[in-house]
């Protein structure tokens, strides 16, 4: 026999009405019955100081070590990212027994990944009918709120009570940061980030939606350096984080153009300085020319006396390479084996925010990049200088070249 014992304030929580007891007893329960109708026949309610005693037959002992092994695959099925055959399976354990909460939620998670939001929805709310206190599913019905035009209010409320379960939990506080984000409480969100990220420094999310915040407010170095962080510190911690590293490999790309863009006078100054020290501690001009370079190279240094000439010869690519080119050099640092304990059928533990729907528009505080930029070696200026990159004008490649010669000379 499974006995229950819940709160009307927290069923009614769930959907939206006040529990201030204007209905009958005899109403309550009908409506009770009519919303745990997912357990089968045989539920019995009683109502006594406020709380709903909820009872209905235990599950038989074959059924039960069944669904076990069956949720065990699902949760497997999940972690690899095959969504469809992991809600098969998540269906198939809550028929032989529909009693238990975190097959519910599991379900709840891939059936969001599988673009099937209201479905979602109803599973979660089953779950939490099941158990009202799980702070991890009402961090993921508020995640499915999240995407929704009106559904930033309604979000709130649930990352709220699973903060109010769990104070230092990093995907509520995640959650709570993109909501505010959006709403446009941009010092509120940033600081919900940085406690998200204090909780957990490996959950990607976080990192990625402080930065993306920053960027969208014209913080670009810091959302930089955001970033550098992110790719030295977060992991990959199944498929459901993956896109989260692709984007943020994206916007690290955007927000070092941007840097670039705008240091472009003071790096033309640098390399120009630079250059008039060449000249005179070396002895020979140096001459600046732009030319088709193979894929790959910025800039390239010909020493006078090498070549015979009565001068150094720097030449810079006359067209910047592909926008994207960069990414193909990052790789997504893999997931800790010990990331999170197992559990219930072996599904991770930790709740992943949905995010599939940010593969198509990075929105504010939304988590989502599987790689790390090039190493610092790659991308950053000596010290004491100006950023250079692949691409643009001819003042940001110089610069290196000048500074390296033996590492481009020929």
């Amino acid at each position: 026999m499974l006995n229950l014992a819940i709160p009307l304030a927290h069923l009614a929580f769930l959907t939206g009405e006040p529990a201030d007891g204007a209905v009958s007893e005899e109403t309550l329960i009908a409506r009770i019955r009519e919303q745990f109708g997912f357990l089968g026949a045989g539920v019995a309610v009683v109502i006594r100081d406020g709380i709903a005693h909820i009872s209905l037959p235990a599950a038989a002992a074959a059924k039960a070590d069944e669904a076990t092994k069956l949720y065990e695959r699902a949760g497997k099925r999940a972690r690899e990212g095959d969504f469809a055959r992991a809600a098969e399976l998540y269906a198939r354990v809550l028929k032989l027994n529909p009693a238990l909460p975190s097959v519910h939620r599991d379900l709840a998670m891939s059936l969001v990944e599988l673009q099937r939001p209201e479905e979602a929805k109803d599973a979660l709310i089953d779950a939490l009918r099941l158990r009202p206190d799980d702070a991890w599913s009402l961090v993921v019905l508020g995640n499915i709120y999240v995407q929704q035009p009106d559904g930033l209010a309604r979000a709130r409320q649930f990352f709220a009570r699973a903060l109010e379960l769990k104070p230092a939990d990093a995907w509520a506080l995640n959650g709570l940061a993109t909501v505010l984000a959006r709403t446009g409480d941009t010092v509120g969100a940033l600081a919900r980030y940085d406690e998200a990220i204090v909780a957990q420094p490996d959950y990607a999310h976080s990192w990625y939606g402080k930065a993306l915040t920053l960027s969208r407010n014209g913080a670009p170095a810091a959302a930089a350096d955001t970033l550098k962080a992110m790719f030295r510190r977060a992991t990959v911690l199944d498929a459901r984080s993956e896109p989260v590293f692709e984007q943020a490999s994206r916007l690290f790309l955007s927000v070092e153009t941007t840097l670039a863009q705008q240091g472009e006078s003071e790096a033309f100054k640098a390399v120009e300085d630079y250059r008039r020290t060449v000249e005179r501690e070396s002895g020979y001009p140096v001459e600046i020319a732009e030319d088709k370079l193979p894929a790959g190279i910025a800039g390239r240094a010909q020493l006078a006396w090498k070549h015979g000439r009565d001068r150094h010869v720097v030449t810079v690519r006359k067209s910047p390479p592909p926008a994207g080119s960069a990414a193909a050099h990052v790789a997504p640092r893999r997931p800790r084996a010990d990331a999170y304990p197992a559990g219930d059928g072996g599904a991770s533990r930790r709740p992943q925010p949905l995010l599939r729907h940010h593969r198509r528009d990075a929105r504010a505080g939304d988590g989502v990049a599987r790689a790390r930029p090039p190493s610092p070696r790659a991308t950053a200026a000596p010290p004491g200088s100006h950023r250079t990159h692949g691409g643009g004008p001819r003042g940001r490649h110089v610069r290196t070249a000048l500074q390296q010669p033996a590492r481009h000379a020929d």
